[in-house]
């Protein structure tokens, strides 16, 4: 019985906070007349989401590294999930930009 428990313990405690780690999020407001840049780095991947103004003024966010995840954006034209590209081995999702509030969410 109490190998059960300290199992259920263990995996309670510890199982749970591994699997969130590599999340996060960021809601960007009012940030959009320079451009800007932030990175979410885990131990085998990254995150790189900002707003840009070199060709058209877009939302975008981006991964590289081991794995499948899960990214998307959320501005003023809707919610854009980021897709595989394959040639570069990254995900990533480039978005023109609307509203004053853009929400970047990510996980694995």
């Amino acid at each position: 019985m109490k190998k059960i428990l300290v199992f259920i313990f263990i995996f309670g405690i510890l199982v749970p906070s591994s699997v969130f780690a590599e999340s996060g999020w960021y809601e960007a407001k009012n940030r959009f007349t320079n451009d800007w840049v932030r990175y979410a780095n885990y131990s085998t991947w990254s995150v790189k989401y900002g707003y840009d103004t070199d060709w058209i003024n877009e939302d975008y966010i981006s991964s590289r590294g081991a794995g499948k995840r899960s990214l998307y954006l959320k501005n003023g034209n809707g919610t854009h999930y980021a897709t595989w590209q394959p040639l570069g081995l990254y995900y990533s999702a480039e978005v023109r930009h609307k509203g004053n509030t853009v929400f970047y969410s990510w996980r694995k």
